[in-house]
């Protein structure tokens, strides 16, 4: 067998079939319109004014302004990044990089195939109208608690369950994009894409147990072996030492799976 051959079975052993950038979905949270008691007390002294009965007109509003997308029409999304920022410096040999700086915030792009009534692009427009108010040439903008939202995205795998989670936080609708009309585009389907910038971002992995991936191996593996070592490190000096080895990446091993939620 060539070394070649010993490397793709190797390869075979540790990947499974693939993380695909078309298993994912989106979920967008808006704010409640109505979440501050000012603007619910202005509806309701405008609503009193003629004549309706306020409870009743404002709880109808409420059902209608929870600027919420459920995603399904989103047919292309963003994973965040992020970027440590560093400075250089070098007290007589090589330069060394260290870190200083953090920047979990940023901005991401999800794009929308339209229904006829321009649902997703009605709910984004409403969420940045929202943000702002009063006279376009000195707009008074809204407090961020007011109009912040959260975002979800799933990353999933071939048997459909999320491995991978990506909840924006202090999420808006920064900008979305202008949309071209033309006659000749008699079969193709309006989509709109949406900017939304937000504050940081929380991330889950969530292996899947059944797809047995090499960190899930490992780990039954590491339990055998420890289960051996405490048997033969109460006779050996040299069993002794090899337990403690194996404890060692055991705790390591309960690092990594603590934080990708294994």
């Amino acid at each position: 067998m060539s070394k070649s051959d010993l490397g793709i079975d190797k390869f075979k052993a540790n990947f499974d079939a693939g993380a695909r950038p078309n298993r994912f979905n989106v979920r967008i949270f808006g704010p409640n319109l109505f979440q501050n008691d000012e603007m619910t007390k202005s509806v309701a002294e405008e609503v009193n004014e003629e004549g309706v009965v306020i409870q009743a007109a404002v709880a109808s509003v409420k059902k209608y302004v929870k600027l919420d997308i459920d995603g399904i029409r989103c047919h292309k999304a963003t994973l965040p990044g992020r970027e440590l920022k560093a400075y250089t410096f070098s007290e007589s040999g090589a330069e060394r990089h260290m870190p200083f700086q953090t920047n979990d915030g940023g901005e991401v792009s999800f794009s929308f195939y339209c229904d006829q009534n321009f649902q997703d692009r009605a709910a984004i427009e409403g969420w940045q109208d929202s943000i702002y108010g009063g006279d376009p040439k000195s707009p008074r903008f809204s407090f961020k608690d007011e109009y912040k939202g959260t975002v979800e995205i799933m990353v999933m795998n071939g048997r459909g369950k999320d491995t991978l989670t990506y909840v924006l936080k202090d999420a808006y609708p920064i900008k979305y994009e202008q949309q071209d009309l033309d006659y000749s585009s008699n079969a193709e389907i309006m989509s709109f894409t949406v900017t939304m910038a937000y504050t940081y971002f929380e991330t889950k992995y969530t292996p899947d147990e059944s797809g047995g991936g090499g960190l899930n191996r490992g780990r039954r593996i590491l339990d055998a072996l420890i289960g051996i070592g405490q048997q033969t490190g109460k006779y050996t000096n040299a069993g002794q030492s090899v337990f403690k080895r194996l404890r060692s990446l055991d705790d390591k091993l309960a690092k990594v799976q603590t934080l990708t939620g294994g």
